[in-house]
């Protein structure tokens, strides 16, 4: 008797990536034909992404009667972006639901949205902030605001800024969890898969994706001492006046600039004074920094591209503000380390004098 998690990010193709207990790596659906003796398992998915509910019922099959207990989660523009699936005995007694979070993510304006099943003992995907969450899109830093550890980070920004061939996405995510109002951290383990695919070979690219909490199967990657150094890297920030964000660039198809840098991850608390791409509208989609400089951002990225390993770029650049107007910093730029430091840079932004 167990749950699994079935991915139907584009339908038809489907696939199980996840037993409980154990991650499965884009299993064929047919899988719990041969293990748990459903013969129709492909009608049943299709069945529940058409009309968008779920079902419990008996089959009977090649292991006799089996129950089987499907639930759907529904995604963005109300897709069906993966099934949960229990399969018993009839008499069985069915475990708790997993924890499962529904993500659609768009590359161009850099914003997500998500929905969240909190049904399962394992609730770490709350602190997605559930509320009004299928309608209200969000920037990178928000969406994975507790993410202090992720292995494949360098092939994540790649596969989210739509750079490279890769057409999915499989990696775990070290999160944080816990309210601010508490002095115990509890330490998360999620899992996310992602897919991505163009209607037309010039058309702008979906991204559809599942989060998944497999804490009790999966070990964090980091302790929570080290999680903890978060916060002092943030009140360290907030002593010097400055903040600390990831820089990420992307080819523009909205207007005639060949690169669109973009604030894509912010490592310490965003400051007040900088505008939210969710509530605050740029003249370039995704991007908070003034068009006429974009331009000193290709300049620094060619320096920093050819310079050794730690130097520094400095830019006086400016960023739209919680006012609507443009407000002046001075950010000192550095390469992420690793290849993927060819276009993603640590900023450091000092405070507007």
């Amino acid at each position: 008797m167990s749950w699994y998690l079935i991915e139907t990010l584009f339908p038809p193709t489907m696939s199980v990536v996840f037993q409980q207990g154990h991650t499965r790596s884009w299993s064929s659906i047919q899988t719990l034909r041969r293990s748990e003796g459903i013969d129709d398992v492909g009608g049943m998915c299709h069945a529940v992404i058409t009309s968008g509910s779920g079902f419990d019922r008996v089959v009977t099959g090649r292991q006799g009667q089996r129950r089987v207990l499907m639930v759907p989660l529904v995604g963005f523009g109300g897709v069906v972006y993966g099934i949960k699936t229990w399969v018993g005995r009839t008499d069985g007694q069915v475990g708790p639901e997993p924890s499962v979070a529904a993500v659609h993510w768009d590359p161009q304006e850099l914003l997500g949205r998500h929905t969240v099943s909190l049904d399962g003992t394992s609730s770490s995907l709350s602190i997605l902030d559930t509320e009004a969450a299928a309608t209200r899109p969000r920037d990178p830093g928000r969406l994975l605001s507790r993410v202090i550890h992720c292995d494949p980070f360098s092939e994540l920004t790649e596969f989210l800024m739509g750079a490279g061939a890769c057409t999915r996405f499989s990696g775990h995510f070290t999160v944080l969890n816990g309210k601010t109002d508490t002095s115990v951290a509890d330490i998360r383990v999620w899992r996310g898969i992602a897919k991505r695919q163009n209607s037309t070979p010039d058309a702008v690219a979906v991204v559809r994706g599942l989060l998944h909490d497999v804490t009790d199967s999966e070990r964090p990657q980091v302790s929570p001492m080290a999680a903890m150094r978060l916060t002092e890297l943030e009140t360290h920030c907030n002593q010097e006046r400055s903040a600390v964000v990831l820089i990420a660039y992307r080819a523009d198809s909205f207007a005639s600039h060949k690169l669109v840098p973009s604030l894509f991850y912010w490592v310490t608390r965003r400051p007040a004074y900088v505008a939210s791409v969710v509530a605050d509208r740029s003249p370039v989609p995704g991007s908070l920094i003034h068009p006429e400089d974009y331009e000193k951002f290709g300049r620094a990225k060619h320096s920093l591209n050819s310079s050794p390993t730690g130097a520094t770029v400095p830019l006086c650049v400016r960023l739209l503000s919680s006012a609507h107007t443009w407000v002046r910093v001075k950010i000192m730029l550095q390469r992420y380390p690793g290849a993927v430091g060819d276009h993603l840079h640590v900023a450091r932004i000092l405070h507007p004098q």
